[in-house]
């Protein structure tokens, strides 16, 4: 029997863990997802034939890794099968275990683990990653990619549309495809929808969109800069969609007490790619500690309502939405009175948190008891992976060095404020002054 021509996932597995991918396919199937499983759909007995024409016919093959997958024969053939013929490969995790065959084969995939501490599979994890898979997001081969780093990656956008994309928002999405959905499918929500989205949780949320989600003109474009420099700091950090932890404040404690709700973000890989998160402050406050044990983020689902800014407008006070940037009219809204609203922290490590370190700085001679303009400040930044001490030591280092050069020209600086607590010192401005410097336009 030929299998069906719509789309489904072929599931590679040891017969040793069958049990285990029965649930895997369970899993898949109530998200929707068609599958083809040797026990249930292999119905001849000529298996290599049928099993290579199920694989060149499928849309992704998820392999379930483990011990016994690992020095299998006959998997290792339906691997080969899916390389020779092109169809990509999920990896999931059954177990941790050291010296696997296949660790070279698989080294260029992204690999999930999908069991969590207590024996449970990862479901949420598993389904959102096979629906990447089946919508084509997140493909990682390693000679395509560097072929890609020419003219045939701009192909997309000069020889027409290549096809339709599903821009269905599902119950559950990680956050790179449902940012994706929301940027092409043109949304327009009558009301909030629930939904759960994984992906990496920060306390930061954009200050503004980057320069390749914008569509309107720059207000500021004639403002007398002092000199070459500080404009080009300037025009960095407004292209590049930098994050700041304004509403947590890790420094100041006190200072939050008060508050009654916190904007975070939800991302895939980069502070750019993410959704804002908006909690309220009870389940803010329960998060503090998390993010202090997680270095740089931490790997998350989130379960709320997803709607336009105006939809939460009443629970916050007046235009505090219009201080984040970002995918700015979609926030994804965590109800203090709803027992279903929920972020669970997943034991996933980051290891690619990509944003920016900065810190605005004013020579002491402009700074005039805090009354400043747009010219009369530096923007000081540099590109870091918040997942990695290493590298965050690295721009630190790098940010101190550009502060010393600028100093050698200005004079002594004052630290006006900075993106969150990673970076030292304490502003001598307020966020509310500071957006005020940044949406004035200077004489």
């Amino acid at each position: 029997m030929a299998p069906p021509k719509s789309k489904y996932l072929f599931i590679s597995y040891s017969s040793k863990d069958t049990e285990m991918a029965i649930a895997i396919c369970g899993i898949l199937q109530r998200a929707g997802i068609k599958t083809w499983i040797s026990r249930e759909d292999l119905r001849t007995g000529e298996w290599d034939q049928d099993l290579a024409k199920a694989i060149v016919r499928s849309s992704g093959v998820v392999f379930l890794w483990s011990r016994q997958s690992d020095v299998s024969s006959q998997v290792k053939k339906e691997l080969v099968w899916a390389e020779n013929a092109k169809i990509e490969i999920l990896p999931l995790r059954l177990e941790d275990f050291q010296g696997g065959r296949l660790d070279f084969t698989l080294s260029p995939i992204q690999i999930f683990s999908v069991v969590g501490p207590n024996g449970r599979l990862k479901a949420t994890m598993i389904a959102s990653a096979a629906k990447d898979l089946l919508a084509g997001y997140g493909r990682t081969d390693v000679e395509p990619y560097m072929v890609g780093r020419g003219p045939k990656t701009f192909q997309q956008y000069t020889s027409g549309p290549q096809g339709s994309v599903d821009v269905t928002l599902g119950k559950e999405e990680s956050a790179g495809t449902l940012r994706n959905k929301l940027l092409r499918g043109r949304h327009r929500l009558k009301n909030p929808v629930k939904i759960t989205i994984s992906g990496t949780l920060f306390p930061c949320a954009l200050l503004s969109s980057g320069w390749w989600d914008k569509h309107t003109e720059a207000k500021n474009r004639h403002i007398k800069w002092r000199d070459e420099l500080q404009q080009w700091l300037f025009h960095g950090f407004d292209e590049w969609g930098p994050s700041w932890d304004f509403t947590w404040d890790f420094d100041n404690k006190a200072k939050n007490k008060k508050r009654p709700y916190f904007i975070a973000q939800i991302g895939d890989g980069d502070e750019a790619n993410s959704i804002p998160v908006l909690l309220t402050a009870s389940r803010a406050r329960k998060l503090r500690d998390e993010f202090r044990d997680h270095w740089g983020g931490m790997e998350a689902t989130a379960t709320g309502v997803l709607g336009h800014r105006r939809h939460f407008a009443k629970h916050v006070a007046p235009g505090a939405l219009d201080l984040f940037g970002g995918l700015l009219d979609y926030c994804l809204f965590i109800d203090e009175e709803k027992k279903d609203h929920k972020v669970e922290p997943r034991l996933d490590d980051t290891s690619i948190y990509s944003g920016y370190l900065w810190k605005c700085v004013a020579p002491k001679e402009f700074y005039k008891g805090g009354n400043l303009r747009l010219n009369d400040v530096y923007f000081i930044w540099e590109h870091v992976n918040f997942a990695s001490k290493d590298a965050l030591r690295y721009g630190l280092d790098s940010m101190t060095r550009k502060e010393r050069l600028i100093e050698e020209r200005r004079g002594k600086l004052v630290l006006v404020q900075k993106s969150n607590a990673f970076v030292s010192g304490t502003p001598a401005l307020s966020p509310d002054a500071v957006y005020k410097i940044l949406t004035t336009r200077p004489e």
